[in-house]
């Protein structure tokens, strides 16, 4: 859930990577996480660079073996075509928060109005609902991926 979250919010990618892992495997996420700790400000983040890229390397080194396991970044993007299926309007929420952040900055304004407020016009939905979504789509994604069985069609969920 936490790589999810770091992917959609720091990668260069977004919320894409989600959707298309093309050219992304284990070394590739390695690179990408070496990177931040030599670069400026990371995604808008109050922590430093090295203390977020330290805390990407850690998280990074405990789901790389669970990654394998579980058939690669395939397995996470069947369950993020699985999610939109059944939840398109939490992850057209989850896109379009982060595909803002990416384009504006993730503490700037919109005119007179945050990301978090335009995402919740344009949806019809609270702020806190916002929020909200954006936390569990990582969440629900993470679920789906560890019931997709890795022997068979991603379209097929364990119960």
């Amino acid at each position: 859930m936490d790589l999810i979250q770091a992917v959609a919010e720091l990668h260069p990618r977004g919320v894409n990577l989600l959707e298309d892992p093309s050219g992304l495997d284990a070394a590739a996420l390695a690179e990408w996480v070496k990177a931040l700790g030599s670069g400026g400000e990371v995604g808008g983040s109050r922590r430093s660079p090295n203390e977020k890229a330290k805390s990407l390397e850690n998280l990074l080194a405990s789901c790389v073996d669970l990654l394998e396991e579980i058939g690669g970044w395939n397995r996470v993007v069947g369950a993020v075509k699985l999610l939109k299926e059944g939840y398109p309007v939490d992850w057209r929420i989850f896109r379009e928060y982060w595909d803002l952040t990416a384009s504006v900055g993730k503490f700037s304004r919109l005119g007179s109005e945050t990301i978090i407020d335009r995402v919740a016009r344009r949806n019809g939905v609270s702020v806190p609902t916002v929020y909200r979504k954006r936390d569990q789509v990582p969440e629900r994604i993470a679920i789906i991926t560890m019931r997709l069985n890795p022997d068979e069609d991603p379209g097929k969920v364990l119960i």
